[in-house]
């Protein structure tokens, strides 16, 4: 019993590390950026767009897998450390060792985020067919929050089309680009 929980809760892990990976991903993959790789990677940048241009399929699918994750991880952990006697010395130990679980969670999480963060548009492209995936699965438990989310599908702030970018592009100076690059 216990090796099959412990397989459990790896496996929820994994899934929390991937949704972890896509939200961090799209949240800051830039449309310009993936606008000027359309040319040589047409089929990958088209689905990462398409993904930014309606976030809240992957934001709803991205929190609903968060709070299940974490509240079966929890529930399984407590089952795999639950005493045979409930009394408040009992419940010291396997309190720490979920408290434990959830730093070391935390910092993996926080390593997996700063590593996607670096390449985001990149990890956004490889990604973006899993995140359609997953979001086809939790499509019948989404249907009606996504229902009553009355945002209409757009371009998110602060986005270009791709005739401004080709415009904005060529007024640009060298101190403009290297502006860019530094994030500034």
């Amino acid at each position: 019993m216990e090796a099959l929980l412990i397989f459990l809760l790896s496996l929820l892990l994994l899934l929390e590390l991937f949704t972890i990976a896509y939200r961090a991903a799209l949240y800051n993959a830039s449309l310009a950026r993936l606008l000027a790789l359309r040319e040589e990677l047409e089929v990958p940048v088209n689905r990462a767009v398409r993904l930014l241009q309606k976030p809240q399929s992957w934001q709803a699918s991205s929190n609903l897998t968060f709070w299940l994750t974490r509240f079966v991880g929890a529930g399984l952990l407590l089952a795999l450390l639950a005493p045979s006697e409930w009394t408040f010395a009992s419940l010291v130990v396997p309190a720490g060792i979920l408290l434990g679980v959830a730093v070391l969670v935390f910092w993996l999480e926080w390593a997996v985020d700063a590593a996607i963060c670096r390449t985001p548009e990149s990890w956004a492209m490889r990604l973006a067919p899993s995140v359609r995936i997953v979001g086809l699965i939790l499509s019948p438990l989404l249907a009606l929050p996504l229902l009553l989310d009355r945002r209409r599908a757009q371009e998110p702030v602060g986005t270009v089309t791709e005739e401004e970018l080709k415009t904005v592009s060529a007024q640009l100076t060298p101190d403009d680009w290297h502006a860019l690059r530094q994030g500034g």
